[in-house]
């Protein structure tokens, strides 16, 4: 287990070098499905000629289209027992099928991952297991099972893991958010979390807040780390997980969880190990036809 920062900065700063300019492509996706399609020169041009923009907006037409489509066609997955004492197994599956189905916070946040999905070309699901506050008759709390769609604009990759499963072969995996120290307090000691700046150590690499001048919010960059290292012991990988934030490490520990892998699913839509862009969505393609629709009306 890691007793300092400094090789998880490099590892930081590792992903970034590699990823920065597939980031920088996705941002220019993303604000081309949003409407920002025409450069700033091209603004000012139009400014000064009192034009008012003018832009096709054919990747949010077809992307809305698509994911539009995909809600309509769900398909229900019913679990059929074949043999008589197989049915009351196959009744729990299809209960536990329709609560996830129909729970309504995970239905968000699949439209999310799928928005990431087509658009950035990433899609990052976490995983997080909670209690539910309610016990069997053995006094075992019964677990919840929540998962939240990140930004990929805040996950650092391992830009070596080159498996169809991120899981099997990367080293690491961060994710770098702004949150108040408030929260912070519910799970890591006072004292350390006091003694946090509220600057951005990574500036050369990560974006600031939204403000950086208010300081009555008490905001600090967190960045979680999973990463393996190897037990020579055990002659396996074992994982562990950092919360920490510049030089300090706040909570920290040996994975969890039963199964050997980040908490996790990481999904890509296309990749290339060997070009500038190693991750993008659908409309990579579209883009120079975008383009030329656009300047052809200017």
């Amino acid at each position: 287990m890691q007793k300092s920062t400094y090789l998880f900065k490099q590892w930081l700063r590792e992903s970034y070098n590699q990823f920065a300019p597939t980031k920088k492509f996705q941002k220019k996706v993303r604000s081309y499905s949003n409407g920002d399609q025409l450069d700033p020169v091209t603004k000012a041009i139009l400014a000064n000629r009192r034009q008012p923009e003018q832009h096709e907006n054919n990747i949010a037409k077809h992307n809305n289209a698509i994911l539009g489509f995909k809600a309509e066609r769900i398909t229900e997955i019913n679990v059929i027992g074949t043999q008589q004492q197989d049915k009351a197994v196959a009744n729990l599956h299809n209960a536990i099928l329709k609560a996830v189905r129909e729970n309504a916070e995970y239905q968000e946040q699949i439209d999310v991952s799928d928005s990431h999905l087509s658009i950035e070309g990433i899609s990052v699901l976490g995983m997080n297991v909670i209690g539910s506050g309610e016990f069997d008759k053995h006094g075992r709390e019964h677990k919840e099972i929540i998962y939240t769609e990140l930004d990929p604009n805040n996950c650092y990759l391992d830009p070596y893991s080159k498996a169809t499963d991120y899981n099997t072969d990367a080293r690491y995996f961060h994710e770098a958010f702004w949150i108040d120290k408030e929260v912070l307090y519910r799970f890591a000691p006072k004292e350390k979390v006091d003694s946090l700046s509220n600057s951005n150590f990574i500036s050369d690499i990560h974006n600031d807040d939204l403000e950086t001048t208010n300081l009555n919010r008490k905001r600090v960059l967190i960045v979680y780390t999973w990463y393996k290292e190897y037990d020579s012991e055990t002659k396996k990988d074992k994982i562990f997980f950092s919360f920490w934030s510049g030089d300090t490490i706040l909570v920290e520990g040996e994975n969890p969880f039963l199964f050997n892998s980040f908490p996790y699913e990481i999904t890509f839509c296309n990749r290339d190990f060997d070009g500038i862009i190693k991750y993008w969505g659908l409309y990579r393609d579209v883009m120079p036809i975008q383009d030329s629709i656009n300047y052809a009306k200017l």
